[in-house]
């Protein structure tokens, strides 16, 4: 068994009102970043992370790359045994960076292998049936959760934590920060 401690961010529309968080001896072993954190405070979540992994994708808010990010968009990388991949973005409602049609996703999903741990600023469709045009997620999520089941998907784009299960896939929704310990069988 594989054990990581995920500290993800996501979605921080407010940065003044914005605190690191003070985790002490819990500690943590990789960042994650979803999408929509503005430049500043991704400085300073990288300075917070020190020498750890930072891996993300960019939200609809954000430019196409994200200064000291590794980017995954329909991208993978193995962090101490865990394989991450990813796809950023959201629905298409303006020609901008990281703005896409369902068919854009479907194609840029086709060829993306199995991963332990997926993100994603668009949540799953299927986890976000409810969530207005803007906020769904894409079909393409569906359709990749359902034949390669990752063991995890972390998401941003909504205003609430959640967490669901999809299968044998743990959804998880950030909302500004969490925290999250995950294991991953052999």
């Amino acid at each position: 068994m594989r054990e990581l401690t995920v500290l993800a961010f996501a979605d921080l529309h407010s940065p003044d009102s914005f605190v690191l968080p003070e985790y002490g001896s819990i500690g943590f072993d990789v960042v994650v970043t979803l999408g929509d954190i503005p430049l500043g405070l991704i400085e300073r979540i990288l300075h917070y992370a020190g020498n750890r992994p930072c891996l993300g994708i960019a939200g609809n808010h954000d430019p196409q790359e994200i200064p000291g990010i590794l980017n995954l968009h329909r991208q993978t990388v193995v962090v101490q045994g865990v394989k991450f991949g990813g796809f950023g973005g959201a629905p298409r409602y303006k020609r901008a960076p990281n703005h896409y049609t369902e068919f854009q996703v479907a194609r840029g999903m086709i060829l993306m292998p199995k991963v332990d741990v997926f993100l994603s600023h668009a949540p799953p469709r299927v986890t976000s049936c409810n969530e207005g045009r803007l906020h769904r997620g894409f079909r393409a999520f569906d359709l990749y959760l359902k034949r390669q089941n990752p063991g995890w998907w972390f998401h941003g784009h909504l205003s609430q934590q959640s967490t669901c299960s999809v299968g044998q896939t743990t959804v998880c929704g950030v909302h500004e920060q969490r925290l999250m310990r995950i294991r991953i069988p052999d």
